[in-house]
């Protein structure tokens, strides 16, 4: 982190309390008015034990995912993901998205949402609503809990993948922060491969760990169809995030085909709604390839988001919009975060 980082961060309870970040947001918005969309995965009880999970399976407590409620709420005004760029210049505006489609969306997320007024956004990935079967990251997730392997050979398992800085790609897996970071590079390089070459992974994951795949089973659910029709009946936008959560980029157009229209299809027959936004898996998409966007041109979808830190002005392609992360509950954080983002920079813990 930079110095110049490193003071702000210092200093933003002052920043804050004195209303100073505050009239940079406005000074910006009359400039260039922007909107902003924040994203979420779990959101988890706050007496959940989390400690043996990985990454996004630990999800943000209910409390704390209730005071960053609260302060978007305080300064800015809610919409729903798909009308983040229209009207821009009126006031600040904010989205909150929430992906993959698990269980605690519905369940803690949404009363925590509808308490507060806020039309949120939930992106589901089709084939998997309703059913038991874990994500691929998941079932990754189970083979490390379950191996007794002490180090993770990142050649072993992602052949040819390891861009280390380093002359080995082995990693320790002795302390809970060694498997936690071991596990961030293994998915980290999966995730960077090819949405068909995924399988094959998992299966020489397995063999490395030497403990079988778990393809059922999981430990927390995803919604089915009836919380979703109740979440629409409750005023929230569902989105689409692929039929099996696929990396668009490098894919073939008849496979996404499949996972854009087809999925779209079956959650507006499901939902008997049009779905009007949608959520690139991983954030992931190629600026330089147009078969994503004609495809997605082909449906109702108004807005498309990645995870690339940024706000959204009305200049941006509607198929290539940025979001935004918040990661402490306060409210200073939270505004730092912002700060942050419309200085082009990633927030870090």
């Amino acid at each position: 982190m930079s110095l110049p980082r490193i003071l702000h961060k210092f200093a933003s309870p002052f920043l804050y309390k004195t209303g100073l970040y505050q009239q940079l947001w406005r000074a910006r918005s009359r400039n260039e008015p922007f909107s902003f969309v924040v994203f979420y995965h779990r959101v988890v009880a706050d007496n959940s034990d989390s400690d043996d999970r990985f990454d996004i399976e630990k999800g943000i407590s209910a409390a704390v995912f209730e005071q960053q409620m609260c302060f978007l709420l305080q300064h800015f005004t809610p919409v729903k993901a798909s009308r983040i760029q229209t009207d821009l210049g009126r006031e600040i505006r904010f989205a909150v998205t929430l992906d993959d489609g698990y269980e605690d969306n519905y369940r803690i997320a949404a009363p925590i949402l509808k308490k507060l007024g806020i039309p949120a956004t939930f992106y589901v990935v089709s084939d998997f609503v309703g059913t038991d079967r874990l994500f691929w990251w998941e079932q990754i997730a189970d083979l490390m809990r379950r191996s007794n392997q002490f180090e993770l050979d990142l050649q072993a398992v992602v052949p040819g993948f390891y861009r280390g800085n380093g002359n080995t790609s082995v990693l320790p897996m002795q302390s809970s922060a060694d498997r936690g970071y071991a596990y961030e590079q293994l998915c980290a390089r999966i995730r960077g491969g090819l949405h068909a070459d995924i399988p094959v992974q998992v299966k020489r994951a397995a063999e490395y760990f030497n403990v079988p795949v778990r393809e059922q089973g999981r430990d927390y659910g995803l919604m089915n169809w009836d919380q979703l029709n109740d979440l629409v009946s409750q005023g929230f936008e569902i989105g689409g995030h692929t039929a099996t959560h696929c990396n668009v980029v490098g894919a073939d157009e008849t496979l996404l085909q499949r996972e854009l229209i087809e999925s779209m299809n079956v959650i507006e027959a499901k939902l008997d709604i049009p779905v009007e936004s949608f959520a690139y898996p991983y954030g992931m998409f190629e600026t330089s390839s147009k078969v994503v966007t004609n495809l997605l041109a082909r449906t109702n979808c108004k807005a498309a988001f990645t995870v690339v830190q940024g706000v959204v002005n009305a200049s941006m392609p509607a198929y290539e919009l940025p979001r935004t992360k918040m990661n402490r509950p306060y409210h200073f954080a939270c505004a730092f975060n912002l700060q942050d983002t419309l200085s082009n920079r990633l927030p870090r813990p």
